[in-house]
């Protein structure tokens, strides 16, 4: 009997955790994102970096990272956080795709910006993007 309980407090405290860790994560998101709309990039890189330090598989922070570096025209560096994505193979696919195709498009690898493109519409064909 001791053992059940036990396991049922050790089971709702790693739940606990990691709801409060989800939500720092959207908080740190959030915040990184609002930055990002004012135009303070290296702001929001800052916030979303924190973010990372927390869950740094979390397909939403990669994705908000490099549309934030696409943005301030480091196209290296979004092509690295696409790609993040795409191996990791969640959600955002189809966006990391947009971004590392648009991102090889304007360093005027076109070639690789279409092949990029190509692979997200084979992989969400029915994504309207």
């Amino acid at each position: 009997m001791l053992k059940k309980i036990s396991f049922i407090l050790l089971l709702v405290a790693a739940v606990y955790t990691a709801k409060a860790q989800t939500e720092e994560v959207l908080g740190f998101v959030e915040e990184g994102v609002v930055l990002h709309n004012k135009g303070d990039f290296k702001g929001a890189i800052e916030k979303f970096e924190e973010a990372l330090k927390i869950d740094k598989e979390s397909a939403l922070v990669n994705y908000e990272i490099a549309n934030t570096y696409f943005a301030m025209q480091q196209f290296d560096d979004a092509i690295k956080y696409a790609d993040v994505i795409i191996n990791a193979k969640k959600e955002y696919v189809a966006q990391a795709y947009i971004i590392k195709g648009s991102a090889l498009d304007m360093q005027s690898k076109t070639d690789d910006a279409i092949r990029a493109f190509k692979k997200g519409i084979k992989i969400n064909p029915k994504n309207y993007l």
